[in-house]
């Protein structure tokens, strides 16, 4: 007589999948839609402690609390992986993900609102008060550092949305 693991109820495959460490449990969630249904997902407690796990580690992954995800580093605004926000630091659970700063919690604003500067791999994004897309900022001084690289081309800005700009700040 062959055994499946299919044949036991499910109360025996969540009482196995308590004592399966991360990353399994993960990637036994991704084999079928019956372990992704019956797999629930991790908490943000969890997230945290995965991400000093060696897979984790060697991945460069890191947890969002808002979108409870380890996402890559590149995902992430440098002062969010640096200090008190980095891995193990004392603020690790207050860090977010670009995209999920981005997002209008709740119905009210953003966390990067208009003119708001990101640094991603050292590189400088900015939500542009011009076209309120996230891109990187534009070159040369004055309004170019609250301004996306595509609005700031020389003859594309215009004074009039430039004060668009203005009152949008």
């Amino acid at each position: 007589m062959q055994c499946s693991l299919f044949a036991l109820p499910p109360e025996l495959h969540l009482l196995i999948l308590t004592h399966l460490p991360f990353p399994s449990r993960t990637h036994l969630s991704l084999t079928c839609t019956y372990f992704h249904t019956l797999i629930p997902r991790m908490t943000h407690t969890e997230l945290l402690a995965a991400e000093s796990t060696e897979f984790a580690v060697a991945r460069d992954l890191y947890a969002c609390r808002y979108c409870l995800r380890l996402r890559h580093s590149s995902e992430f605004g440098d002062r969010m992986l640096h200090k008190r926000r980095g891995r193990r630091g004392k603020a690790a659970g207050r860090r977010f993900c670009v995209e999920c700063g981005l997002c209008p919690r709740g119905g009210g604003e953003a966390r990067y609102g208009p003119g708001a500067m990101v640094v991603r791999g050292g590189v400088v994004y900015v939500v542009c008060r011009v076209c309120g897309r996230f891109g990187e900022v534009g070159e040369g001084d004055g309004h170019g550092s609250e301004v996306c690289r595509a609005c700031f081309g020389g003859s594309e800005m215009d004074a009039s949305r430039w004060k668009v700009a203005a009152l949008r700040g």
